[in-house]
């Protein structure tokens, strides 16, 4: 992809996600802490819709004119649900609730193209992933607040930007790129400010954007030979859980962090790899 199209796709993100989490930041100085989560969610949310509309050039339609174009209403109801999740503080059981409604919306949005076979299937796979993804990063970025949540999801959606590339589709891959540069900013002021966790609101933006850009890559390519790919994307963030092995439990958290990392980097390097040889192969 051309460098000026990828700044002008990763600007908009890294510049709503930057201003945000100033905002974020000074709410923590303030020990204002918990209002510091639906900073993530706006963070996230907004930061994508950014990037999206300076890709698109407009506002989709309702319902857009071409499918893919969903994500952009899934963006905005999980930033919705992660907004009303945040302001109520809810607790753990409730934040379980308000996940299903992301897998709700995920399945509700999603549309695959005419060529899938049992797309209300496809739908209810997604849905189902979209509430497990939403829960193991809830579950991580809660247990431990840090960096390495932020960090993983930034390295993930930069890899499924290398196979949307490698999948002919430029487009979707520059709206990705988005999604992964917001993540810089929060990923910054975990480092400073670890308790201020834009995780805990941009959980659900994020675990709705993976899932639709996933799904819809999948079924816009048109080399069936990158499915593995997309499968190991799916499972890397997953990864994350290698920092409840009971021999790591007792470790400092940045051992963790680092442990954490590096095994979502591993599969998404497998999986970015791959996908750049099955494009070799096929050239």
């Amino acid at each position: 992809m051309p460098l000026d199209q990828v700044i002008l796709a990763i600007a908009p993100a890294i510049a709503v996600a930057v201003f945000i989490g100033l905002i974020a930041w000074w709410l923590w100085k303030r020990k204002k802490i918990e209002s510091t989560y639906s900073c993530g969610a706006l963070a996230c949310g907004l930061g994508f819709l950014a990037s999206f509309l300076v890709i698109n050039k407009h506002w989709p339609s309702l319902p857009p004119q071409e499918r893919w174009q969903w994500v952009f209403y899934a963006a905005i109801a999980a930033m919705t649900i992660g907004l009303i999740a945040t302001a109520i503080r809810a607790p753990f059981a409730w934040r379980v609730v308000f996940g299903v409604a992301v897998g709700f919306v995920v399945s509700a949005t999603l549309h695959p193209v005419a060529s899938v076979s049992q797309p209300a299937l496809w739908r209810a796979i997604a849905g189902v992933y979209a509430l497990a993804l939403w829960f193991s990063l809830d579950w991580v970025s809660s247990k431990q607040p840090s960096a390495s949540a932020p960090l993983a999801m930034c390295i993930l959606f930069a890899g499924l930007s290398g196979v949307l590339v490698e999948s002919r589709q430029a487009r979707l891959a520059l709206i990705d790129s988005g999604a992964a540069a917001l993540l810089g900013p929060i990923v910054l002021l975990a480092l400073i400010a670890p308790s201020a966790n834009l995780m805990r609101g941009g959980n659900y933006v994020l675990a709705a954007l993976l899932t639709m850009l996933l799904a819809t890559g999948w079924f816009y390519t048109s080399d069936p030979s990158l499915f593995l790919s997309y499968v190991l994307l799916a499972a890397a963030p997953f990864a994350l859980w290698v920092g409840e092995v009971p021999y790591l439990r007792v470790r400092k958290p940045r051992v963790i962090g680092v442990v954490q990392i590096a095994a979502v980097c591993i599969v998404v390097i497998i999986a970015v790899a791959y996908a750049i040889k099955q494009g070799e192969g096929s050239a």
